[in-house]
């Protein structure tokens, strides 16, 4: 008793309606019985719990605070609010935890706790779509540009262009940032033919590339084809690509083709200048990342000569927490890694697995395929030591092939033909399914593997491309790879 005391007159100093009853144990720990002297509501909270109440100098009465309806507490007024709920909805019990509930205003269904649904309702229906349309109606007004269509969900209209006539699907975060942050009303059309529109990701990685070279230009032209960051100085150009905007399969962007980043990033190439693509998803997801290689890319990272690092096998536990924080396509398959040391710092990784034939890989003696390859610093011919340490050691090597990212490598004068690989060919763009910047590579949406993905929204009937479209998905495409080959003389 003296332990409830303790507790009890802690609670006292702050507030007095909460009661502790006794002791007990509750699912197998140590708990104590409590009931709210204003509702009458008992309930039951372990001792951790308690302690965390008297701290935060709370009474923890559910019914008191709105939070849930105690279902060994149903007062009188707990029922005939649970009454009311029938001038809102037609309800039908489908057992003693769930109802279904059908909205009288807009025919909407649903399956809820009872209790959920009492408390959701406090001030009038508690139906999602009917708030939301309620919602839709006060902010949409506040733009007089843009003509309502129809309501797509509760939380998605589809609106018009007064100006342009382009037709679009729009949330209202999406138009209300558009009109406190650039004073426009969200259309795409409008924000390419007026330069408006650059989203705040594209600003902050502007003020980055600003704070190292001066000469960085926001929105330039390149014989007539804009580019949204341009550094004269070192010839380079770098896009900052939204998924929405540059994927495939959504109502926006369904006139692009898979080849349109690679064509933008040829076209650069033939007039001389180097173009970087960066997708929101890599930007927000790995920003340091990104910023670290953009360095390296620009030759701003801090340089080592080859008598300040060395060369040895790494276990592959170390290279996989290596790579997952320093490569944007993360650990990849376990493999044969050598890692790249500074004294007893890695700074570097490289992986080697068996060469491919469409997905499977098959063991050579002869042939590896360079299959990560990360660093921190800029190793001088870091490449062709570590190639000449792994012959060492595998004397019937004869080949190594590599792919470059053309999202961030050269198309010529890049670091495969200056260490000495032959160019082989050109790789098409690949992609991945986006949807809400959550990102699925193409082979974990397999049709095979879309039942477990998409759970009771998957269609067998339709393609894997159809499901993915269906349930909001859509297609975004990298700039393609060069295919690089090192023999060993």
């Amino acid at each position: 008793m003296s332990e409830i005391n303790d507790f009890q007159d802690q609670m006292n100093v702050y507030q007095s309606t909460t009661i502790i009853i006794d002791k007990t144990i509750h699912l197998g720990k140590r708990a104590f019985n409590l009931i709210c002297s204003i509702c009458q509501n008992k309930w039951v909270v372990r001792r951790d719990t308690l302690k965390d109440m008297i701290k935060k100098q709370v009474n923890g009465c559910r019914i008191c605070h709105n939070r849930k309806i105690s279902k060994l507490n149903e007062k009188e007024k707990v029922q005939e609010d649970l009454k009311k709920l029938h001038d809102f909805f037609i309800i039908t019990e489908i057992d003693s935890k769930n109802w279904k509930f059908q909205c009288k205003t807009c025919d909407t269904e649903f399956i809820d706790q009872k209790y959920n649904i009492l408390i959701n309702s406090k001030n009038g229906c508690a139906c999602t779509y009917c708030k939301q349309n309620n919602v839709l109606e006060n902010w949409i007004e506040q733009f007089n540009d843009i003509q309502l269509i129809e309501r797509i969900d509760p939380y998605t209209v589809k609106v018009k262009c007064k100006k342009c006539e382009h037709i679009w699907n729009a949330g209202k975060s999406n138009l209300l940032r558009a009109k406190n942050k650039w004073n426009t009303n969200g259309c795409l059309k409008c924000a390419e033919s007026t330069g408006t529109g650059t989203s705040i990701e594209e600003q902050e990685l502007f003020n980055f590339i600003k704070q190292h070279f001066q000469d960085a230009e926001n929105r330039a032209f390149i014989d007539k084809t804009e580019v949204d960051i341009f550094i004269p100085s070192k010839q380079c150009t770098i896009e900052y690509c939204g998924s929405y905007w540059h994927g495939i399969g959504n109502v926006v962007a369904k006139k692009n083709k898979k080849k349109d980043h690679f064509n933008k990033f040829k076209f650069c190439a033939d007039h001389g200048i180097h173009l970087v693509t960066i997708f929101d998803y890599d930007w927000i997801n790995k920003k340091d990342l990104i910023k670290n290689k953009l360095l390296g890319v620009l030759g701003k990272r801090k340089k080592l000569r080859s008598n300040q690092y060395s060369i040895k096998y790494v276990d592959w536990n170390l290279a996989k927490q290596f790579l997952s924080e320093n490569h944007l396509m993360g650990t990849g398959e376990k493999c044969t890694s050598i890692g790249i040391f500074k004294e007893k710092e890695l700074i570097g990784v490289a992986t080697f697995a068996y060469p491919r034939i469409g997905t499977a890989r098959f063991s050579s003696d002869t042939e590896l395929e360079l299959n990560r390859y990360a660093t921190l610093y800029s190793c001088y011919n870091a490449i062709n030591k570590i190639f000449q340490f792994l012959k060492l050691t595998n004397p019937n090597l004869e080949t190594i092939t590599s792919y470059a990212d053309y999202c961030w490598s050269k198309y010529d004068q890049n670091i495969y033909l200056k260490t000495g690989f032959i160019f082989c060919g050109i790789k098409d763009p690949n992609y991945v399914w986006s949807k809400n910047r959550i990102i699925y590579k193409r082979t974990e949406a397999q049709k095979h593997k879309l039942s477990s993905l998409l759970g009771k929204n998957f269609n067998p009937e339709l393609s894997e491309r159809e499901n993915m479209e269906i349930n909001g998905f859509y297609r975004v495409y990298d700039c393609g790879a060069g295919i690089y080959k090192y023999i060993f003389k």
